[in-house]
């Protein structure tokens, strides 16, 4: 049994969950009234024959509102690109499920680049201190080579009014390589202009001496450039999660209504309420026919499409849940998967970050490569004119593309998105990234710029501040996610 969402009128979560249920079980019962007993009588002698619904699957795919906290479906037209869905099935199992007794868990996956708020709180107060302690931190300098820059008294007021400002909304955190992570304060929604230039960039090193390093901060004497080395290990850390090598991030689900999330976050309520429910429904069948049928609520899933972008400074969520073909059609999405079950008998709601707009993965990331592809040679011409067939025989190369990693930019309305495109390839018998950034309107892409080569060594690489926005509006992204308490 599938409902069609296009036929359906609007119709809360909940509700359409108890129809389902209450529909297959007042089905079962007439069968087991009225038609059972008539073919027990016309069985042969010695046989018995008796009618049950082993299975019914049911579907709604559409838009979704919220309406005083509820969450209601809508009609969707079918050429539409964004869509939600849910599906269940209703199962037949020879005894009742078990009550639940206690409420469900609500349990967030999400990238292994993002941490658990538990981890950042860690990590936020080794960064105060190593701040705050004379000979804990250390900064890059870009002019010449790195240094320790901890004997200068003005640099040293400087880094103590730095740790003073660093507030927990305004820090992302990510993880990088050999057990280090990546800290940044970023400020400004990520206007053309700014381009981070308030930002701060730290590495904390739990196990190093001393803990934490600074990259760019306000201040900072070498500020018109920024090391490339975080990035690089960032990017090695989201090529692992890319290629299964890393697990996802788990951690409890924390609801937020704000930043238009409501929809997403009565979603996951919802869902849980009505899966409870109707497990208590099930739990208290009762059979008394010869052969009893009972049923339990299986295979509980559900998607939601969402984006997030900018319009005057103003965030917003909730018109990418609302689905208008238009906006579809013209920005990225982000995916959520929901699943139901039970674990030792407690109901349990699975919420995974399946597709990410800021770290694309899947036919989304395939679909962005592919795009790219297209202006390869544009692209190659601007790495390195000499040596272009090189980069290009590396775009071909289906083993490089599946390393491919590109960090993308919160989308801006009538500017377009900013991406940072890391390809693995050789140079010689070694294994060497070469990075691009790019801007991507539409169907093109335009305003190529090199960051790095293949025969460039890491230490040498920095980017200009024109190339770090494109970093800015990335960590603005994930700001966003983190602030609502689910990237």
């Amino acid at each position: 049994m599938t409902g069609p969402a296009s036929d359906s009128p609007e119709l809360s979560l909940e509700q359409f969950v108890d129809r389902a249920t209450l529909s297959v079980l007042a089905g079962q019962q007439k069968l087991d009234r009225e038609v059972n007993p008539k073919a027990r009588q016309t069985a042969l002698p010695g046989q018995a024959l008796f009618y049950s619904f082993p299975r019914a699957a049911f579907a709604i795919e559409s838009a979704i509102v919220m309406d005083k906290k509820r969450v209601l479906f809508k009609r969707r037209s079918r050429a539409s690109t964004l869509s939600h869905r849910l599906s269940f099935d209703l199962i037949a199992v020879p005894e009742p499920p078990a009550r639940p007794t206690l409420a469900p868990t609500l349990e967030l996956a999400e990238p292994a680049l993002l941490l658990s708020r538990k981890d950042e709180q860690q990590l936020l107060t080794m960064l105060l201190d190593g701040l705050r302690n004379p000979t804990g931190w250390w900064i890059v300098d870009q002019a010449t080579t790195s240094r320790l820059l901890t004997e200068d008294p003005g640099l040293k007021d400087t880094i103590r009014r730095l740790a003073d400002q660093l507030k927990p909304d305004l820090l992302v955190f990510l993880r990088l390589t050999r057990g280090r992570y990546l800290a940044a304060r970023v400020q400004g929604m990520g206007k053309r202009g700014e381009k981070g230039k308030r930002d701060s960039l730290f590495v904390i090193d739990p196990e190093g001496v001393p803990p934490v390093t600074l990259y760019t901060f306000p201040g900072d004497p070498f500020r018109n450039r920024v090391s490339y080395r975080p990035f690089h290990s960032l990017a090695a850390t989201a090529r692992s999660w890319l290629k299964g090598e890393l697990a996802d991030c788990r951690s409890p689900w924390q609801p937020s209504d704000s930043l238009g999330f409501e929809a997403l976050e009565g979603f996951v309520q919802s869902l849980a309420r009505a899966y409870t429910k109707n497990l208590e429904t099930l739990a208290g069948q009762e059979d008394n026919s010869p052969l009893p049928s009972f049923y339990d609520l299986a295979n509980v899933e559900a998607t939601l499409s969402f984006s997030v972008e900018t319009s005057d400074g103003q965030i917003s969520f909730r018109e990418r849940f609302e689905a208008e073909d238009k906006i579809a059609e013209r920005a990225a999405t982000s995916r959520v998967a929901l699943r139901a079950g039970r674990r030792q008998g407690r109901p349990e709601i699975f919420i995974e970050l399946e597709r990410i707009e800021f770290l694309p993965r899947g036919s989304t990331r395939e679909a962005l490569i592919d795009q790219l592809l297209a202006f390869r040679n544009q692209i190659a011409l601007r790495l390195d004119v000499a040596n272009q067939e090189r980069y290009l025989d590396l775009f071909e190369d289906p083993e490089h593309r599946r390393g491919a990693v590109v960090f993308r930019s919160l989308q801006i309305r009538k500017i377009g998105e900013e991406l940072v495109v890391v390809w693995p390839g050789r140079l010689g018998s070694q294994h060497r990234d070469f990075v691009f950034a790019c801007e991507r309107t539409g169907d093109k892409i335009h305003h190529i710029s090199k960051i790095m080569t293949l025969e460039e060594n890491l230490d040498d690489v920095t980017i200009d501040l024109a190339s770090f926005g494109a970093f800015h509006r990335f960590f603005v992204a994930v700001r966003l996610w983190r602030d609502r308490g689910i990237a």
